[in-house]
């Protein structure tokens, strides 16, 4: 068994506990039972205030840019000439709207407390790549190959992969670069590997996907996406390669996340 529940009547079920335990047998029958509980009410208070901030922002601020895109509107209409200006506050504002839900899924990430599951990883990469070649019909997505192959890992997993497509198309100045995707069997799992024709990673982000990020530079990446990538694949236990030029003089970026192989 492993199960999280609230207990303690005398304070109205307040506390949560997280159980464990897995029979002991002999001949057969069970003599006893091992295992534990521990006390997780902090953390489960922690995961509602989460919640209840997420569902607050998401709320305040889709409401307030509902305003703006409706003043927006209405400058459109009475200034004209204006056009240029309102077209930049306007893909800001829906720039805003998507790092919202890039938050969502990054909460609902952080407080799942999911196991991992088997992955048809194939699947899961041609079912993106047909994502985001609709999304971006101008650019180009070439599959170089795409070993079967099932790994252990979080249903998010898929999200992770369309940031990592994605990715170059945002960054893209006429949103049509070459990205090309690889997936390989090895020997403890798989290698998924993304490259494109861009220029470097800026250290900054590229230190978010491998882990090797100091918070107090948090403020200075792009966005959630990365940190979305770098949970989902840490979560399913596996991990995030980044080779690019630091000096910015070679173009090009290639990203290799590794998985583990699922277990028969």
């Amino acid at each position: 068994m492993d199960i999280e529940y609230r207990v303690n009547a005398d304070e109205d079920y307040g506390r949560w506990v997280w159980v464990q335990g897995e029979p002991i047998t002999e001949d057969g029958e069970v003599v006893r039972i091992t295992g534990f509980t521990k006390d997780i009410t902090d953390r489960r208070r922690r995961e509602r205030q989460l919640v209840v901030m997420d569902n607050l922002l998401r709320h305040n601020l889709r409401n307030d840019l509902n305003v703006v895109f409706g003043e927006l509107e209405e400058l459109d209409d009475d200034v004209p000439e204006a056009a240029e200006h309102t077209a930049v506050i306007r893909r800001m504002g829906e720039g805003l709207l998507e790092t919202a839900q890039k938050e969502r899924e990054v909460i609902k990430l952080i407080t799942d407390q999911r196991e991992t599951d088997r992955i048809d990883l194939r699947s899961v990469v041609e079912e993106c790549v047909g994502t985001v070649r609709d999304r971006y019909p101008e650019g180009s997505i070439a599959v170089d190959a795409l070993d079967p192959v099932t790994v252990d890992g979080r249903c998010e997993l898929r999200s992770a992969v369309i940031e990592l497509l994605e990715n170059p198309f945002q960054h893209s100045e006429d949103r049509a670069p070459t990205v090309t995707v690889r997936l390989s069997r090895t020997e403890d799992g798989a290698d998924l590997v993304i490259e494109d024709d861009l220029a470097a990673i800026p250290a900054v982000e590229a230190d978010v996907l491998t882990g090797d990020h100091d918070m107090t530079n948090v403020y200075h990446s792009s966005g959630l996406g990365f940190w979305l990538i770098y949970w989902s694949v840490e979560l399913s236990n596996g991990s995030i390669a980044v080779d690019a030029d630091p000096t910015g003089r070679e173009r090009g970026n290639r990203i290799t996340v590794s998985l583990p192989r699922a277990t028969e």
